[in-house]
């Protein structure tokens, strides 16, 4: 049909400007050139490849290529007019196609080689059908410990480390192989997908795990990544391989829009909202999380509409309590309500939520978790209605607190006094304060984050308490509450936390979740809270790595990257520790976790891939290491030498041990007594340009740790120097090593 509307417009063209055949195919190829070069210049300045159809296109696409054909006529049309005269023009040469052709099935692989070009066809020639690609799944890999067809945790992460991205079908299924049809490319091109499929004796294939379920005529998406072999690999855990759409939700369509924008749009978000209920909001919400923020525009005015008229509509109808599918609509809608849309609600749907859904909540357990989740935005929102409804989970939560002597009893009470402080944060902290004065011994984990409320509503009294509760459990030997410690502002209570986490006798093992210092890895302000401890962090890196446990040697790791310190160090100081398989004191599942998350931690810390998705192999970790200390010495504008990288590390040992970031900050960390010290980044470079050369500043480095009042910094004169001499405290090979350490210390670029 396509070519039976080609030759129409172009009777009509030719009978309407008098032109022949020979004329109307000479415009038709200059001016396809023109939008040709357009759309690859516009291409090459957006950075991506365009989304590229393998197979033969479906209806839609066909009705798309009618309207395409009938504006490419048009365009020639006014393209003849803007010539004048056509007929003595020079045939252009056909251009390449900047859309990738369908690919051949029996084609071999093209490894650097381009796609060849296409010179045209006459006006009114079909498009060849195109065969597809049909691709080999070798179920060949073993099994990992958990597998799953659809996980929606898992998109913003698949997206983020996939190479190639293809949506098609499944064909023959059998026993340890999988036919699939590939379609379309989400990511990654034709090239890329060639070069990753490793050849076998029947045909292209694809490595995937053996626990997957496949269904002939499955329409699925695919997330491969290179292997170190070079082959394309399904990703890890089995979520690289997804059927559409995924979990209900995610059409092909809001897939291209992920991979290309890295974001799904607020009107799109909405519409799923609308469609699919409030409760879509979770899943919206995990899949995106490992994309950038923004990725989920929950608090956008498009998704906040559609919250709204969400519980505009479930109040209308009365719906709750007559069905529990509307209850878990609403706790969705008020997990992501924002305090602005709270206020634009009608009156009508709060007297609904007081009246009619808080009464008819069901009891105990899940009545004590669902109240606080409905009553949170209108709390923030300081809504009228719902102070009464807060004052009255106060004193319910107060009371069953009271009458359960079990760990955790007191958590309802710390949620409730949390919106209380919404209306009045002093009659919060007079409630919270009374409870902590007569909370028994059992109930030490919610003594602790009743705490860590008070810092926030009454500091200076919470300060002396927590002093004086953290002394009584250092004399008895019992567990401190060192993440309480972090929370904390004042001097002395950072002092306290060195001093805790520097005693030898400390281990991240021994404590639990109430007083766990790893609570804070992963959280926004994991940075700032362990600032003041980052020095004491980083000698226990290398301490555990020679002698503590493998969950001792990870924990420690995990606080040194959650503070800003150095992936390269890190690396340096635990792999040789995990990677020992002769040495084993804990279940081999550890040392299998341990030596993922170490790469894991890594690559976030270093913005680089290391490894392929599956786990690492010891001898694989252990070769990272050069390579790696490579980098960190590029980057610092140091030549790697076995002999300097050693003398910097022992450099910055010294450096961590005698505290210096207690004055001087390093990339933001350090500096607790605020005004004492210069900021450290860059130090290298500054000196080496006011110096002239590098062994000048060396030299400066080392006089300056000798004797600091002789050699002062650029900007402070002679004897008006506060950092005291390290010429009794450190040997001359120290201070020269900490003088190395400090040249690595260059501004990027």
């Amino acid at each position: 049909m396509a070519s039976h509307v080609d030759r129409e417009i172009e009777s009509s063209l030719r009978t309407l400007l008098g032109v022949d055949e020979g004329s109307v195919e000479r415009v038709r190829s200059s001016v396809a050139a023109r939008i040709a070069a357009a759309s690859a210049a516009a291409a090459a300045d957006a950075g991506s490849e365009p989304v590229t159809t393998l197979a033969r296109p479906g209806p839609a696409q066909e009705t798309a290529g009618w309207v395409a054909a009938a504006a490419a006529m048009i365009t020639a049309a006014l393209a003849f007019l803007a010539l004048g005269s056509v007929g003595s023009g020079v045939p252009a040469p056909a251009p390449e196609r900047v859309v990738r052709p369908p690919v051949e099935s029996d084609a071999a692989p093209a490894v650097d080689e381009g796609v060849p070009a296409d010179r045209g066809a006459p006006a009114d020639a079909e498009a060849p059908a195109a065969e597809p690609l049909v691709i080999e799944i070798a179920l060949s890999l073993p099994p990992p410990q958990m597998a799953y067809d659809d996980d929606p945790r898992q998109l913003g992460r698949l997206v983020r480390e996939a190479d190639v991205i293809v949506v098609g079908t499944v064909g023959e299924v059998g026993g340890d192989a999988v036919s699939f049809t590939a379609e379309t490319l989400l990511l990654g091109d034709e090239a890329a997908l060639r070069r990753g499929i490793g050849r076998g004796g029947d045909g292209p294939r694809i490595a995937c795990h053996s626990a997957l379920v496949w269904e002939e005529g499955e329409h699925v998406v695919l997330f491969l990544q290179r292997s170190a072999e070079g082959r394309l690999e399904v990703l890890y855990d089995g979520a690289g391989k997804n059927t559409l759409p995924m979990v209900g939700l995610f059409e092909q369509g809001d897939l291209v829009e992920v991979v290309e924008r890295g974001r799904l749009s607020p009107e799109r978000a909405a519409a799923i909202v609308r469609d699919a209920g409030p409760r879509a909001l979770r899943t919206l919400a995990s899949q995106l999380a490992d994309l950038p923020s923004g990725a989920f525009p929950v608090a956008s005015d498009a998704v906040q509409r559609a919250i709204r008229d969400a519980l505009v509509v479930a109040a209308a109808r009365g719906e709750y309590p007559r069905t529990p599918a509307a209850l878990q609509d609403v706790l969705a809608a008020c997990d992501h309500l924002e305090p602005d849309g709270v206020r634009s609600l009608p009156a009508e749907v709060g007297a609904w939520i007081r009246d009619t859904v808080l009464p008819g909540l069901p009891p105990a357990y899940a009545r004590r978790f669902q109240v606080p989740r409905i009553l949170r935005p209108f709390a923030l929102a300081r809504a009228t209605w719902a102070r009464a409804a807060v004052d009255a989970h106060v004193a319910e939560a107060e009371a069953s607190a009271r009458a359960r002597p079990v760990i955790g009893a007191y958590q309802s009470c710390v949620q409730a006094w949390d919106q209380l402080a919404a209306y009045d944060r002093a009659a919060a902290a007079e409630r919270a304060s009374a409870a902590l004065e007569g909370l028994p011994k059992i109930h030490g984990f919610d003594g602790g984050e009743i705490l860590i409320r008070l810092l926030v509503w009454e500091a200076d009294g919470a300060e002396r308490e927590l002093l004086r509760r953290v002394t009584e459990q250092r004399m008895n030997g019992d567990p401190v509450w060192l993440d309480v410690l972090l929370h904390a502002r004042s001097d002395a209570a950072r002092r306290v936390a060195c001093e805790v986490m520097s005693d030898a006798s400390f281990t991240l093992a021994r404590l639990r979740y109430p007083h766990h210092p790893l609570r804070l890895v992963g959280t926004p302000e994991a940075a700032a809270r362990l600032a003041p401890v980052a020095h004491v962090i980083a000698t226990r890196v290398e301490n555990a790595a020679r002698t503590g446990s493998i969950r001792e040697a990870r924990g420690w790791l995990e606080l040194h990257l959650a503070a800003g310190g150095d992936p390269a160090l890190a690396l340096r100081t635990v792999a040789a520790r995990v990677a020992d398989e002769t040495g084993r004191d804990a279940d081999p599942e550890d040392w299998r976790i341990a030596r993922r998350e170490l790469v894991r931690r890594l690559e976030v810390g270093l913005g680089q891939r290391l490894l392929p998705w599956r786990d690492p192999t010891a001898a694989e970790l252990l070769a990272l290491v050069e390579p790696l200390e490579a980098l960190a010495a590029r980057r610092s504008g140091v030549e790697h030498d076995p002999e300097i990288a050693k003398r910097v590390r022992a450099g910055r040992r010294h450096f961590e041990a005698m505290q210096c970031r207690q004055c001087h900050r390093l990339n933001g960390i350090g500096g607790m007594q605020a005004g004492t010290g210069s900021e450290l980044a860059g130090v290298a470079t500054r000196y080496i340009e006011a110096k002239g050369s590098e062994a000048a500043a060396r030299e400066w480095f080392y006089n300056h740790i000798t004797d600091p009042r002789a050699y002062p910094g650029l900007d402070h004169p002679v004897g008006f120097v506060k950092m005291p001499s390290y010429r009794e405290k450190l040997t001359d090979a120290q201070r020269r090593d900490v003088a190395e350490f400090l040249m690595t210390l260059r501004r990027s670029g």
